[in-house]
C-alpha cells in the first residue's frame, strides 16, 4: 500500500518511530516544544491528559511542516488509582513511584 503524504511523528520517541517503520512508514521526526510538566496540565485526568498532550505535539510542529503531511502527535502515561504518572524525572522519583505501586500488581 502506498501513501503519498508526507508522514510527520512529532515526538522523539523512538519506540513510536519504531512501530511506524515496522509497518513500512518512514516518518520524518519533528520533535515537539510542548512541556509536559506544565502545571496548567495538573487539572486533566490521566485520559484528558494524554489526549491533550497529543493534540498540543501535533500542532507545535505544524509551523514547521512545509507542503501536504500528516502529522502524528501521540503521548502516554502510566495510570495508577486515578493519577497519572509520566517519565520520573530523577533516580528518586522512580524509586517513590515503584514503591507506591509495590504490591499491586502480580
Amino acid at each position: 500500500m502506498a501513501f503519498d503524504r508526507k508522514i510527520v511523528l512529532a515526538s522523539a520517541s523512538l519506540s513510536r518511530k519504531k512501530l511506524l517503520e515496522s509497518v513500512g512508514i518512514k516518518p520524518e521526526i519533528l520533535i515537539s516544544d510542548v512541556d509536559e510538566e506544565d502545571s496548567k496540565l495538573d487539572a486533566l485526568s490521566p485520559k484528558d491528559l494524554v489526549i491533550a498532550l497529543a493534540i498540543m505535539k501535533a500542532h507545535s510542529v505544524r509551523e514547521k511542516v512545509s507542503g501536504d503531511a500528516l502529522i502524528i502527535g501521540a503521548d502516554s502515561t502510566f495510570e495508577f488509582n486515578g493519577k497519572s504518572f509520566g517519565k520520573p524525572l530523577s533516580r528518586e522519583i522512580a524509586i517513590a513511584r515503584a514503591k507506591e505501586v509495590r504490591g499491586h500488581f502480580g
